[in-house]
């Protein structure tokens, strides 16, 4: 019985799931060597059998596919099917500033997203402000942050729009 390590044989089939065959003329023999192609028993495998084994990994490979596509982080900035990844941005908000009250509170920027407050306690600012600028930025475990120019708290956020 040939023993071969079995990284080498996680190596054969990962270029055989890529669409290479076994045959001695092929990307795969030549990526090996005809040595490593030998000892790890693939000259052994006829036309049929390595078909069956290039179409089990192909099929494997799709539900791989598929999985890591439905469980894909978002990459988006603060909301699936928005802005860039998670960067910092500066704003301009629409109204007056007058802080808080705590979750729930929903500002709009005249870019037109929407921040609502989350998990943070009320803010009164000690002084109006129009048309503040405001910077979200990342926060950690995906959350972001909300500070307004001028006072010195800042709120959690997420994007409403």
């Amino acid at each position: 019985m040939i023993r071969f390590h079995p990284l080498a044989l996680s190596f054969a089939l990962a270029l055989l799931a890529a669409g290479a065959s076994a045959a001695d003329d092929t990307p795969l023999r030549e990526t090996l060597g005809a040595e490593e192609f030998h000892a790890m028993g693939l000259h052994k495998l006829d036309g049929e059998e390595l078909a069956r084994l290039e179409a089990w990994l192909a099929r494997r490979d799709a539900t791989a596919t598929e999985a890591t596509a439905q469980h894909a982080p978002p990459s988006d900035f603060g909301r699936r099917q928005s802005a860039p990844a998670r960067e910092e941005q500066t704003l301009r908000m629409v109204g007056t500033f007058r802080g808080w009250r705590g979750e729930g509170d929903i500002f709009e920027f005249e870019n037109g997203q929407r921040w609502q407050v989350r998990n943070t306690p009320a803010y009164v600012a000690p002084r109006a402000s129009h048309a503040p600028t405001v910077t979200i930025s990342p926060g950690s475990l995906g959350s972001w942050l909300m500070r307004v120019e001028g006072h010195p708290i800042r709120a959690r956020v997420n994007r409403v729009d």
